[in-house]
């Protein structure tokens, strides 16, 4: 038996926290525990081992035969590889599989492109603002967590960065700082906030669109209760000193999300009230013009036409009309309606 040893301020990379004041005790060779206790930095270390088998065609085989064998059978794929970097490859790993892609002109992917993906054409198209976590635990003193509780996945985020801790700009530590809870579906925000928003799935991109509206200073009418407080919080953060929008990169719980919502970040103005008849009757409508003036979406020569959308002016904003001119000249109108 070796005797126990410990090793301190150990970075984890088990979730993006990257803790780095983590203690590792070990015995008999093995990882026997961390402190501060963390369910996902435990699981994410395990027990130190790895794998003890090399197999060929479900046989063990000598290392040297394994690595001679993979490298006739890449060399003569020169070209058409795929090199598909795992979750939890080192750096060294990841930097000699680099090397390798390359010089057999590989494709590279990783196994978090799928779910990174949409956030990484959304930066692509429209930019990204982004915060580090020392700014975040220093200077927020409005925080909007907007379908995600870091309790499950990110254990320590909450008592290491955001809400506990004292900052340098934030001297009163949770009693200093404002929680906005955002539940989307199944995906919910934390408890014990100031502030909580219930969203349906479908309704996501209508709030991110009425809080940006808010945040342009555009003219909003009156809006659905769910909208409304949207709009709310969206004027809160706007009055922070370093207001914070917490979002989860990974898929949560609920499936209705839709995986493109950052393009619906656009701006809403408010045009007023007016009579508008359609082919399923005549309605009192509130009526709203979407722009996008950054040409985020996919545009000709420029800036996105602008549309206009005429919806019922009550409660459940029943689409009316609406359609986009310019180059587009694209309308569409409610034909029957039962209720």
């Amino acid at each position: 038996m070796s005797p126990a040893s410990r090793a301190s301020f150990v970075t984890c990379l088990g979730c993006g926290c990257a803790c780095d004041d983590l203690t590792v005790q070990i015995a008999d060779g093995r990882i026997a525990d961390i402190s501060p206790p963390c369910p996902v930095g435990r699981a994410w270390f395990g027990d130190g081992r790895v794998p003890g088998r090399i197999l060929r065609g479900g046989a063990e085989v000598a290392l040297e035969a394994a690595l001679a064998d993979a490298a006739e059978t890449l060399a003569g794929a020169r070209g058409g590889v795929l090199v598909l970097l795992a979750p939890d490859l080192s750096t060294q790993g990841q930097r000699a599989a680099l090397a390798v892609a390359d010089l057999l002109c590989a494709t590279v992917d990783t196994a978090t492109s799928g779910p990174a993906a949409a956030g990484l054409l959304a930066a692509q198209r429209r930019g990204r603002a982004a915060a580090t976590l020392g700014e975040v635990r220093n200077r927020a003193d409005v925080l909007l967590f907007w379908g995600v509780d870091p309790g499950p996945r990110y254990p320590r985020f909450l008592s290491r960065y955001a809400l506990d801790p004292v900052g340098t700009h934030v001297t009163r530590g949770r009693a200093g700082r404002t929680v906005i809870s955002v539940d989307i579906g199944r995906d919910r925000g934390p408890a014990g906030a100031e502030s909580a928003l219930v969203l349906a799935p479908d309704q996501e991109i209508a709030a991110l669109s009425v809080m940006r509206a808010v945040a342009l200073g555009n003219a909003l009418g009156e809006l659905p209760p769910a909208l409304q407080a949207a709009a709310d919080a969206a004027a809160r953060l706007t009055t922070a000193a370093y207001a914070v929008l917490v979002h989860d990169g990974e898929p949560g719980e609920e499936p209705g999300r839709d995986a493109y919502r950052a393009e619906g970040l656009i701006a809403l103005e408010y045009l007023g009230d007016e009579t508008v008849t359609v082919a399923a009757g005549t309605f009192e409508c509130h009526k709203f013009r979407y722009s996008d003036e950054d040409a985020g979406f996919v545009s000709k020569d420029g800036a996105h036409p602008t549309y206009d959308v005429w919806v019922t002016a009550d409660e459940d904003s029943i689409f009316v009309k609406g359609g986009v001119g310019g180059y587009m000249q694209t309308w569409y109108e409610l034909v029957e309606l039962e209720r």
